[in-house]
Formats: C-alpha cells, structure tokens, sequence
C-alpha cells in the first residue's frame, strides 16, 4: 500500500520516485542508516547509491509516522548523498 501512495504523489506531481527500504530489500550498492521503530527495536533503512547526487531536491513521503525515526533515518540518506530534503 506505501508504494501505491508514494507512486501515485510522484506522478502526480510530474516527479521521480525512489524506495527507501528496509536493508536487505534493494539488489544494488546501497547506504543505509540505522533507526529506532515506535517500540524501541533497532532497524536499518537503505537507498540506492546512484540516484541522490548534489544539488538534488526530495520530497520524502511517508505513510505512517508515530516517532518520527523512520523519517530521521530515510532524510540522513538522503542528506548524507549531498541531497537536499524539502
């Protein structure tokens, strides 16, 4: 259902889209960063390494936010590619 969400914001603001994943998902170099979900277990998050270049601005969208650590640890990827987060 996230992917449907974000896709569907993508297009219809005319824009890219890009996954940011819990690691293990993605199949190429990726960066990832660790978090805390909303009961304290440690995770890890991942993104692509050849997308994010500097000078780059995002729009992170996420469907469900109690903690706000996900969102933390997808905008450090982001940023920590010369990225820029909106």
């Amino acid at each position: 259902m996230g992917f449907i969400l974000r896709s569907a914001v993508a297009m219809t603001l005319g824009k890219g889209f890009l996954a940011i994943r819990k690691a293990g998902h993605l199949c190429v170099e990726t960066r990832t960063q660790d978090y805390s979900d909303y009961s304290g277990r440690e995770k890890c998050m991942e993104v692509r390494v050849d997308v994010l270049k500097s000078g780059l601005r995002v729009l992170i969208v996420d469907q469900w936010i109690e903690t706000g650590g996900t969102m933390k640890a997808a905008i450090k990827l982001v940023e920590n590619q010369g990225a820029t987060v909106v």
